[in-house]
């Protein structure tokens, strides 16, 4: 029989969207009816298995068929349903449990139902409601025969308890319907699979007790009453994103017990096939238009507009009653499924049809409506697959009568109209037919004015369709119980449950009316959701109703009791689990028994700690001295939602902060879990985990993210290694991905570290290859060794100690390193990048590396900055008092660094070429050395700044350099350019050794440790310095010099191939890298050089052979110093006529390992037409990394972004590079560029390494075949039971296109093919394949993603309008709103998790004294304590919206000083920062914050800026108040009012009537200069209990605000010298108070 429910009630939005008329989205056309399978299960016996895609699942056969699912599998399965299966089946393999979140509706459900009825699991369901409490919790006693048994709950922990015991998944649906301290007593069961009974028996997890069963028999374990959990237990939970939607946050400790899986709506192209087979004879443009409407209505920016969204899952039996009634007027039909005209205000109403139209579904006066109903009669004929009675109804629409049938009552249907009581007009005619309509699908909801008719039309409604009515008056303090069932006794004496009228209507088959749904609690009214979708309910005496094709019964017992007695007894150690989920007055009962050893029992029993005084007396326990307890609490306050334990009961235990481990131990610990997770994974979950915690601290999010999820995370890794670590972390972050400014602020902090959620495989871009020119040989390089000019060639050496100066110690300021992984959403070169902390004026000059050190330095003034590659900390020196003269600006060095090799790391000598002055510092303690080299008396530096001018006295002057090819071995070499002169400087020694020259030197490059390259400074003729022939280095007191001779390839000598080298190799090309360069096998001495008129050049034999020496080259079309650079950056001012001369810095590096010569480019000397298509515009770009690849004969251009800020010394920029970047290379390969604004980036360039990391970066995607996922179900032999078959064989071999019909065919359904879905395997027939990609399937089309974004441009459009803001405003108002944008963020997510303070008096339930409730009579006499009830304060209900909004002062000092030390500190721009924040956060919060904001200064204590009754509303009001706080501070008078202000502000609130009150000042601590002491502050900000008054200081003059908050009481001042800190300062202020007991 058939049982209906119909609800009526006046508050439309709770009634419209709770009774939600649909089976499922993916039944079919049927709706209760079933069909045939596409994967058949049954009958399968053990050891069959069921595999999704690649994850197989070993079948088991149920000992209880009765608790597993059946007929939930519908007759095809959307690809979307198939991929969270396989998650399912992966999480059920490692051991996990699971939590399904996801928007209203029965999606997630039916999903959890499907994997059990696939995988044949037994289930113990339980729907939670805010009534589910501690007692329901544990054990229940009953009476039977006089006496009274413990039975085991049948609501929560039976269920677990016989879940665990049986191996059966446990599904837990409403977690945030339920109340705080009633889930953690599930805790230690789902992380330890343990428990304790109060029965006295113990759950252990299936590892302890098998390791127990080795040394104990069965027997023994029993009589420890210690009970197996099955390996097979399992929990999934089902749930509500909160916020969004309306329940309680989930306590962290439970919530990271669970991995999380978002259940979103179905893609818009599974939903359209779906639509499709339910209404076959529906325009396909109308049903496309229907859900493109509800697609529309569900999207972000119907969201941002404050939309409810549209229950897409009602859209299936929608297009039921259309197939049955085509001529329906299409927004009629939308108004049945979201009543906007009864639900939303005139904005919504606007966008709500504004959609409509867009969709052309404003039908409403074009199509005919339902007029009446004309007969009802019983059901010649029933439809296949329904039970009950059915009744033939014929409605009159317009001129067409329509005859259906619809389920009936048990009477015999009444005529319409002939009831004398039911006066009918024409508006109940249409309302009755509609709902006959409606009745043919599901339950339907009423929504109307008070004494509208709503209960008449019902009575009519029924007695027409011969039903029986069970009305059921529903108020606001109804419960479950009252709802399900009610507790009564027996005449004996034994208790009982008697159903309630609603059990009673499901049970006959009547039609239940709940009168006045809306006034039950949404968390009540959550245990109706299964009955509605599904027709399954499960009752507190242990039954179960089912759907009448599912139906089954059970009935559940079991007994426990508890074991803290017996733990004192025994001396064992009691550990209290989640003891702040307990309230403090049930937790404070322990401090007795801590302190004195004594406490009493419920029974009367006394616990004491002396055994004699035991003996003494009657009625003891005496404490076993071994007796010890062990408390696990959370800190109190949001988000663990717990009680202050630590502030109660702290100071009588020792107390121990157990924190999460320090990023080393992490990694560590996580290698444990995953041996063969890469390393690199590891490093990535780990740094973006513990900035993930930093964050909750700062309070910039609310979760504190623990590592017990971050193992679980590793675990999968492990198992599954070809899940891409971007959609395993989704396990973790789902339960955030309906809050969008937590989901931003989670991606961007992923993105950081380098884990590329949302990534693409195909998201590549990469640099574009061109062609390298040929090799050839271009010449031949001689080393001439004549014997009479051999002794005109030798160089004398002389040797001495150098001078040392010092060491002063300078400070080495630490700053934390905002590093970010450059590959994020796209694979590039570009590995990460940082910013350095240097000053706007400042400039690069230099940067070099030494393994993973980087070092770079400035010159505006002159400082070092030193990090890893890979570090967190970037460590500056500042050398203003070396270089003091910097600061006039009248001289402008240039340095060089050499970073120097074991045993001295992290040390490095720092050159200042025009001065002359080398340095050596140590970065690690600070010391400054001054190492002075030449023994002659020092010159005096010149006066003038014109050493950087182009005159040609001063270029032919040059400068000294500093070669440090080899200063990882600790030697460097200086030269002046036109000099004569080598100064070797052996550092570890102390020792320069001088070399004499007879040539004058421009370039030298220390192409070995005993051959150097010298250029001449005038012919730019090269010799090679070595030392002397047939001498023994030791002996050496000179070195040898032998010109080299340059001659071209076609006279073999004489020819003219001069070359002038920017860079030649150190150290020689490995032989394969060689070999591959030249095209053949070659073994030869060699080194690569680098010059402008060539890609590379390679001399074979040089240095070592003294032969010819073939020089092969890869020649340029064009020399690059007759190109012309380019304008970028900071060197658009620079180029043309006002450079002259070369840049100090070549920025060419060779990379051997890599067989690659890389360059910076300026853009001007890029060929951008081959590296860009004609019709894009190349990017703005600081430089092009050119790469030159000598293996695959390659060149690429890499564009380095343009740096965002460049310092205004431009022509100092132009003379340290021709670009806006500088450039060396990486000891782990690779190269390395800072540009002009200190940005730092890493560069990965070797072929084989770009190879390695994108195969890791693809894995950490996941791979994706784009074939869809195939459920498969196979016997032992191999033999395949699934739908999924070959096809039929076209004999003709044509090809074919879909159609589910035809193997070898493409893009099709179900049979053997390629590019389609469903089909058991691939299958060739030649044809042309015709792909369907996942990104098609799932994609939403253009025009929905069209009318969304124009809902809300139009509303954006409307909104600038009507506020009139000109665009001058919008910049200035953008300047401080820019600034703040994150904090905003940061603010509003703070907003969100505010808790209601206040609190109502009423009658509190379940008390253990007070006056007896007369609903717990019966429980009082089965011996339950908890059976009084008393008035008292309840806390609010969390999330539920405060009765009273908080009260907020925010007191902004604009008094003359601000604006006075504005440009010391930026205080009054930090003010005005704080204050726009403010007003942005909290718009749209009034209801949680009612606020005011106003100024102090010299001109008075209550300068009106915000008016609680006229919060600005805009950004052109918001900038008004931000100009008006401008304008009096610059023109106010001297003077302050900051504790008058303070005073009066508190006086005011306090008279007030809010929730919580707060006074937070804005000042700067500028008090003493007018005689306010920091007792007097203190005393005004603590004057009135009711009010919070805190302090902000937000501007100091030296130490005045840290001073100021040292003598101010504890916690009522801040200091934010930044604003980036005051939302976190706001959060520590909004939840102090928590805490507190006032």
């Amino acid at each position: 029989m058939h049982s209906q429910i119909l609800c009526k009630g006046t508050a439309a939005a709770v009634a419209a969207r709770r009774m939600r008329n649909i089976l499922g989205p993916v039944l079919g056309k049927g709706g209760w009816t079933w069909n045939t399978h596409e994967v058949k299960l049954l009958n399968t016996s053990a050891g069959d298995t069921v595999k999704i895609g690649e994850i197989s699942y070993q079948l088991k056969t149920p000992r209880n068929p009765e608790l597993v699912p059946i007929n939930h599998m519908s007759e095809t399965l959307p690809q979307t349903v198939v991929q969270h299966l396989r998650w399912i089946m992966q999480k059920d393999l490692l051991g996990q449990d699971v939590f399904l979140i996801g928007p209203p509706g029965p999606l997630r459900r039916s999903i959890a139902m499907k994997y059990l009825e696939l995988t044949k699991r037994e289930v113990e369901y339980v729907a939670l409601s805010r009534d589910t409490t501690e007692t329901d919790l544990k054990q229940r006693r009953e009476i039977r025969s006089g006496t009274a048994f413990y039975i085991d709950q049948v609501i929560v922990l039976q269920c677990a308890v016989r879940a665990a015991t049986e191996g059966r998944i446990l599904v837990l649906e409403g977690l945030e319907k339920a109340e705080r301290n009633v889930l953690p007593v599930l805790n230690n069961l789902l992380e330890n699979r343990e428990m304790q009974l109060e029965d006295g028996r113990f759950l252990m997890s299936y590892q302890r007790y098998d390791k127990l069963l080795t040394e104990h028999t069965k027997e023994e374990l029993d009589a420890w009453q210690i009970v197996r959990v099955s390996e097979y237990f399992r929990v999934i939970a089902l749930g509500l994103p909160v916020p969004r939607y309306k329940g309680n946050p989930l306590d962290p400790p439970l919530r990271s017990r669970f991995q999380a899986r978002d259940i979103y709506y179905l893609p818009f192209k599974d939903q359209l096939e779906i639509l499709y087979v339910v209404g076959p004879n529906v325009p396909a443009e109308r049903v496309s238009q229907l859900l493109s409407f509800a697609t529309t209505l569900c999207s972000q920016e119907s969201h941002n507009l404050g939309l409810p969204d549209f229950p897409v899952d009602n859209l299936p039996p929608a297009l039921t009653v259309l197939e049955q009634f085509p001529m329906l007027s299409s927004q009629q039909l939308v108004q049945r499924l979201y009543p906007y005209q009864a639900m939303l205000g005139k904005e919504g109403r606007t966008a709500v049809e504004g959609v409509l139209s867009r969709f052309e579904l404003l039908d409403a006066c074009q199509q005919p409506a339902s007029s009446a109903v004309l007969k009802v009669v019983p059901a010649s004929t029933e439809q296949p697959g329904q039970a009950g009675a059915q009744a033939d109804v014929t409605v009159r629409i317009t001129d067409k009568d329509i005859t259906f049938q619809v389920p009936a009552g048990t009477k015999a249907p009444r005529p319409p109209n002939s009831n004398p009581a039911f006066i009918s007009t024409p508006s109940h005619a249409q309302l009755l037919a509609e709902m006959v309509q409606s009745h043919l699908v599901k339950d339907m909801c009423l929504i109307g004015a008070k004494g509208c008719g709503k209960s008449a039309v019902a009575k009519e409604f029924a007695e027409m369709l011969g039903y029986n009515m069970e009305p059921v008056m529903l108020y606001q303090d109804m419960t479950a119980r009252d709802l399900l069932q009610q507790r009564y006794t027996l005449a004996n004496g034994d208790t009982a449950w008697r159903p309630s009228p609603l059990v009673t209507a499901a049970q006959e088959g009547k039609l239940l009316l709940l009168d006045g749904i809306h006034r039950v609690n949404l968390g009540t009214l959550a245990v109706l959701s299964r009955l509605l979708h599904d027709r399954e309910l499960s009752l507190y005496d242990g039954s179960r109703l089912l759907r009448w094709d599912r139906y089954q019964e059970h009935i559940f017992r079991g007994m426990y009791m508890c074991r803290a007695v017996k733990a004192v007894k025994m001396g064992h150690i009691l550990v209290i689990d989640e003891a702040d989920k307990a309230p403090t007055n049930v937790t404070c009962i322990l401090k007795t028994l801590v302190e004195s050893g004594e406490m009493i029992l419920a029974d009367g029993r006394r616990i004491v700690s002396d055994p004699l005084e035991a003996e003494r007396r009657p009625n003891t326990i005496a404490m076993h001295p071994d007796f010890r307890m062990l408390v696990l609490a959370n800190r109190p306050g949001f988000p663990f939602l717990g009680n202050d334990f630590f502030g109660s009961l702290g100071d009588i235990f020792s107390c121990h902060a157990v924190d999460n481990p320090k990023p080393q131990a992490e990694f560590a610990m996580l290698k444990q879990y995953g041996p063969a997770v890469p390393d690199a994974t590891l490093h990535k979950l780990v740094a973006a985990f513990g900035e993930l915690r930093a964050m909750a601290d700062q309070g910039t999010i609310t979760y504190p993210y623990s590592t017990r999820e971050v193992v679980n995370i590793v675990k999968h890794l492990q198992r599954f290694p070809d899940e891409g670590l971007a959609n395993v972390v989704r396990n973790v972050f789902d339960f955030d991905s309906y809050n969008k400014d937590t989901r931003e602020v989670l991606i961007e902090a992923l993105h950081k570290h380098g884990i590329p959620i949302g990534a693409k495989p195909s998201s590549v871009h990469l640099a574009k290859e061109l062609p390298l020119p040929e090799v050839r040989m271009s010449g031949y390089w001689t080393t001439n060794q004549e014997g009479n000019a051999r002794r005109k060639l030798l160089c004398p050496t002389e040797t001495h100690p150098i001078d040392i100066k010092g060491p002063v110690f300078l400070r080495v300021q630490g700053y934390p390193c905002e590093r970010q992984e450059s590959r994020a959403l796209s694979f590039t070169e570009e590995k990460a990048t940082w910013q350095i902390p240097m000053s706007e004026v400042n400039i690069i000059c230099d940067v070099t590396t030494n393994n993973d050190a980087i070092y770079m330095a400035t010159c505006n003034p002159v400082c070092l900055f030193a990090m890893k590659e890979s570090g967190d900390t970037v460590q500056c020196m500042e050398l203003y008092d070396v270089f003091p003269r910097t600061i006039s600006g009248v001289w402008q060095p240039f340095v060089t660094v050499a970073a120097l090799g074991s045993p001295l790391e992290g040390q490095v000598v720092l050159h200042e070429e025009q001065s002359n002055t080398v340095l050596h510092l140590d970065v690690l303690t600070g010391a400054v050395r001054r190492l002075i080299l030449s023994q002659e008396p020092e010159q005096p530096a010149p006066k003038a700044s014109n050493w950087w001018s182009s005159s040609s006295s001063k270029e032919a002057q040059g400068g000294h350099k500093m070669c440090r090819e080899f200063a990882y071995k600790n030697w460097l070499l200086f030269f002046k350019e036109g000099g004569n002169q080598l100064d070797v400087l052996d550092v570890l020694e102390g020792r320069v050794h001088t070399i004499s020259l007879p040539i004058n030197l421009s370039k030298v490059f220390l192409v070995a440790e005993d051959r150097w390259l010298l250029v001449e400074s005038n012919t730019n003729k090269k010799f090679l310095l070595t030392k002397p022939m047939h001498m023994g280095a030791e002996d050496s007191g000179v070195c040898q010099l032998h010109s080299v001779s340059e001659d071209g390839v076609s006279t073999g000598h004489g020819a003219n191939a001069m070359c002038v080298p920017q860079t030649v190799g150190s150290d020689q090309l490995p032989n394969e890298n060689l070999s591959a360069a030249l095209g053949q096998k070659i073994v030869s001495p060699n080194r690569l050089l680098s010059d402008t008129s060539s890609y590379a050049r390679i001399i074979v034999g040089f240095p070592d052979l003294m032969s010819p020496n073939e020089v092969y080259s890869f020649k340029r079309d064009v020399d690059l110093s007759e190109m012309r650079g380019g304008d970028s950056g900071g060197q658009m001012f620079s180029r043309g006529g006002l450079k002259s001369g070369v840049a100090k810095r070549t920025n060419c590096v060779s990379l051997l390992s890599a067989n690659q010569v890389v360059r910076a480019l300026p853009p001007g000397q890029a060929p951008l037409k081959d590296i860009f298509p004609p019709d894009v515009t190349p990017p703005m770009t600081a430089a092009y990394l050119e790469v030159t690849d000598l293996n695959s004969k390659k060149l690429k251009y890499i564009p380095v972004p343009r740096s965002l800020s460049v310092s205004p010394y431009t022509t100092w920029i132009s003379k340290v590079s021709d670009s806006d970047v500088l450039l060396a290379g990486l000891g782990s390969g690779g190269v390395v560029t800072v540009d002009m604004g200190g940005y730092v980036r890493l560069w990965e360039t070797g072929l084989e390494n770009l190879q390695r990391s994108l195969l890791e970066w693809r894995t950490m995607i996941g791979s994706e075949d784009g074939r869809p996922i195939q459920i498969t179900v196979q016997r032992d032999s191999g033999l395949d039971v699934t739908a999924p078959k070959h096809g039929k064989v076209d004999p003709e071999n044509a090809p074919h296109v879909g159609g589910n019909q035809w193997a070898g065919g493409t893009g099709g359904r179900d049979t053997a093919g390629l590019g389609g879905k469903g089909g058991p395997y691939r299958l060739d027939a030649g044809h042309k394949v015709h792909q369907l990609s996942k990104a098609e399937i799932n994609a939403i089309p253009e025009d929905v993603r069209r009318a969304a974004r124009e809902m809300g441009e139009k509303a954006f459009k409307a909104r600038l309008k009507e506020i009139d803001m000109s665009e001058y405003d919008a910049s200035t108002y953008e300047r401080f709103s820019g600034n703040v944008r994150r904090q905003v963020q940061s603010l509003r997510i703070i907003l969100d998790s505010l808790q209601a303070k206040g609190k109502e008096r009423q009658w509190l339930k379940n008390q253990s004294l007070g006056e007896l409730d007369d609903a717990k009579i019966i429980d009082g006499l089965t011996g339950e304590k908890a059976i009084y009830k008393r008035r008292g304060e309840l806390d609010p209900e969390l999330g539920s919206p405060q009765q009273k909004p908080k009260r907020l002062r925010v007191l902004a000092d604009v008094s003359g000083s601000m604006y006075r030390f504005n440009g010391v500190d930026g205080r009054l721009e930090r003010s005005m920062e704080a204050v726009c924040m403010v007003m942005e956060a909290l718009e749209s919060y009034e209801q949680k914050i009612k606020y005011d904001i106003v100024g102090h200064s010299g001109d008075g204590y209550d300068i009106e800026l915000v008016r609680t009754d006229k919060v600005p509303k805009n950004n052109k009001q918001r900038l008004k108040v931000l100009k008006n706080m401008h304008a009096h501070s610059q023109f106010c008078m001297s003077g302050d009012y900051t504790l008058e202000s303070t005073e009066a502000g508190i006086r005011e609130l306090a008279r007030e009537d809010a929730d919580e009150r707060f006074v937070v000042v804005l000042s700067d601590a500028n008090l003493e200069r007018y005689g306010i002491t920091p007792e007097r502050f203190a005393r005004a900000l603590t004057s009135d209990p009711q009010v919070n008054a805190f302090a902000i200081f937000i501007g100091s003059l030296g130490d005045q605000a840290d001073r100021l908050q040292r003598t101010l009481p504890a916690g009522r001042s801040f200091v934010a010298m930044d604003t980036k800190h005051i939302p976190q300062i706001l959060q520590q202020i909004f939840t102090s108070t928590m805490l507190s007991s006032a």
